[in-house]
């Protein structure tokens, strides 16, 4: 079971990252670098992560050409991805250079260091 705690409704800022995101079929055939999210709609921490600079760190990698992928862990397409990754807690974070070369150190669960995902997030827009 992927856990992540549960909230009330999903914020504003999670829904407004879950509707600019890029789909995963094309971040896929991109050559982009990527950040795929693995969130719930009910995740306390996904919710605080997207409201606390979250949702900026998104959208300034988008200018950047990273793609940001948010895949829902309710929704049953998004299934192979749980186990192909792993993820047990969430938010979830998995980190892709361009190209596709997987950086195979995630980011997982409980409160979301912000500042940490952006250096990360500007280390793949660095190698483009």
């Amino acid at each position: 079971m992927v856990t992540g705690g549960p909230t009330a409704t999903m914020s504003e800022g999670l829904a407004s990252m879950v509707a600019s995101a890029t789909p995963i079929e094309v971040a896929s055939a991109s050559g982009k670098p990527t950040v795929i999210e693995f969130y719930r709609p009910a995740c306390k921490f996904c919710n605080l992560a997207a409201s606390s600079g979250l949702a900026d760190v998104e959208a300034n990698a988008k200018r950047d050409g990273v793609n940001w992928v948010m895949l829902d862990t309710d929704e049953r397409e998004s299934t192979r991805y749980v186990r192909k990754y792993g993820v047990s807690e969430l938010p979830h974070f998995e980190f892709f250079a361009a190209g596709g070369a997987h950086e195979d150190v995630p980011e997982e669960g409980g409160p979301v260091d912000v500042p940490r995902i952006g250096a990360r997030v500007a280390m793949l827009s660095s190698s483009r």
